[in-house]
């Protein structure tokens, strides 16, 4: 998340993407402290991607979305996923 910070901390806003396809198990700390920290950010945050390969893991994301009032988009197909960060890499340069 620091990189992260620094980017949002000199005043622009993000779209933030995570590729998680590969991870087994999304636990409770880890979930909280990346809710904290997305409402923390809210406003400098303008999007979060999330894509997921374990249903454990995509009911994470989803409990996690409910608390950041629907900034997540999450997807369980790394096509769709690939495509939405080309689309904004293409947006936003």
């Amino acid at each position: 998340m620091a990189p992260i910070d620094r980017i949002m901390v000199s005043g622009q806003r993000v779209i933030v993407y995570h590729d998680w396809e590969h991870l087994t198990g999304y636990d409770s700390e880890a979930r909280v402290r990346l809710t904290t920290w997305a409402t923390q950010f809210f406003k400098e945050i303008e999007a979060v991607h999330i894509l997921t390969g374990s249903k454990i893991v995509h009911m994470g994301v989803s409990v996690a979305n409910l608390a950041l009032r629907g900034m997540i988009t999450s997807y369980t197909n790394r096509h769709r996923f690939e495509q939405a960060f080309e689309e904004a890499t293409r947006t936003y340069g």
